[in-house]
């Protein structure tokens, strides 16, 4: 963090922070692999949409003209190049981010969104304990004074600004009130 002072808060939604990804992601050849499968992927963005929202939403959610809107940056030059590069990387902004943050003084409250039924990796389970295991090596003074709190939503996949805009509407609100 830059200005840890200007930060009183943070809230992640559907967030994948503690994906510490393999040397194997650096491999030249995976690049070519991940080319082809995000080209088949933008070729009916639909199907690979309704993979990562929660089957009670997909009708009611991904109709054409969203889906059109949310394809639109896939259309700008370089876009799949980008694409293979962010996923190929190793990503270097956001492997300590958590540790950043729980590192700030003061200490400041943190949330996590997540849908109930998020298949994408790591699972929400897998985050909670990754979050439990970095708490768990704070010392602790300062381990009672960092409020961390996790939310899942109902009916509810990766996208929850999708599926449950309202519920994570009020959850955001209802913790942002708490603290200020």
């Amino acid at each position: 963090l830059e200005c840890p002072s200007r930060v009183i808060g943070a809230v992640f939604i559907n967030n994948a922070l503690f994906r510490a990804k393999s040397d194997l992601y650096s491999n030249p050849w995976l690049k070519s692999f991940f080319g082809w499968g995000a080209s088949k992927m933008m070729t009916n963005r639909k199907k690979s949409l309704s993979r990562m929202h929660h089957p009670n939403s997909i009708e009611k959610i991904l109709k054409d003209d969203f889906v059109k809107e949310f394809e639109a940056p896939t259309r700008l030059p370089n876009f799949l190049v980008a694409l293979v590069e962010t996923v190929t990387a190793k990503e270097p902004p956001y492997i300590n981010l958590f540790e950043e943050l729980l590192a700030s003084f003061p200490p400041f409250p943190i949330l996590f969104v997540y849908g109930k039924d998020d298949t994408y990796k790591p699972l929400p389970s897998e985050q909670a304990v990754s979050i439990q295991e970095k708490l768990d090596t704070m010392e602790p003074e300062r381990r009672t004074k960092q409020i961390i709190e996790t939310i899942s939503l109902d009916e509810c996949a990766h996208y929850a600004q999708h599926e449950q805009p309202e519920a994570l509407a009020e959850a955001i609100q209802n913790f942002i009130c708490k603290f200020s």
